[in-house]
């Protein structure tokens, strides 16, 4: 069983409800899932995860700045 965390930026919702849909599909596979709005959960990924599935809106054809400034901050846990 894997645990996973979808961590996303959120502007309209859209992206929120997306996370959320996606966590409860991983979940109904018989795996672990948490979403989690970057802005109130913070900008370190939590231990115990198995993988990590960033999502974000796109805005006059950029993502957020706290979204690039995670991935930035997180990118050696998503090379592996």
């Amino acid at each position: 069983m894997a645990n996973i965390y979808l961590p996303y930026g959120n502007t309209e919702g859209q992206t929120a409800k997306i996370a959320e849909y996606m966590s409860d599909v991983v979940r109904a596979h018989g795996h672990s899932a948490d979403a989690a709005d970057i802005k109130q959960a913070g900008d370190s990924i939590p231990d115990g995860y198995d993988a990590v599935i960033v999502g974000a809106s796109v805005h006059m054809g950029k993502h957020e700045d706290y979204v690039r400034d995670f991935v930035r901050k997180n990118s050696a846990a998503f090379r592996g």
